[in-house]
């Protein structure tokens, strides 16, 4: 068994199987990562609607609580001002369809 394993690695086919299976990983983990985001601005866009004033102030607010939760959960950095921007945006339209 040790043998195998170990032509394995000298073949370097275990060293592709785990490349590839460390990418499907990451790529699941980005997928989730974007899910909460969209999940995070849809939240944030009924939290303002209900309980800020209108016009900006409510994006405002929305921006803020989407930011506040990409902090929390440890994502700061992978997400731009323009893309908190574009969810809000995309939840508040979102919105408005399904009203």
């Amino acid at each position: 068994m040790l043998d195998f394993l170990k032509n394995l690695w000298d073949s370097g086919i275990l060293t592709a199987v785990a490349f590839y299976a460390i990418r499907l990983i990451i790529a699941n983990t980005k997928n989730k990562n974007i899910a909460m985001f969209a999940s995070w601005a849809q939240q944030a866009v009924a939290f303002a609607e209900q309980y800020s004033n209108p016009g900006q102030e409510k994006k405002d607010l929305a921006m803020r609580l989407v930011r506040r939760r990409i902090r929390a959960n440890g994502l700061a950095g992978r997400f731009s001002e323009g893309q908190i921007s574009g969810a809000i945006e995309w939840a508040l339209a979102e919105m408005k369809k399904n009203n």
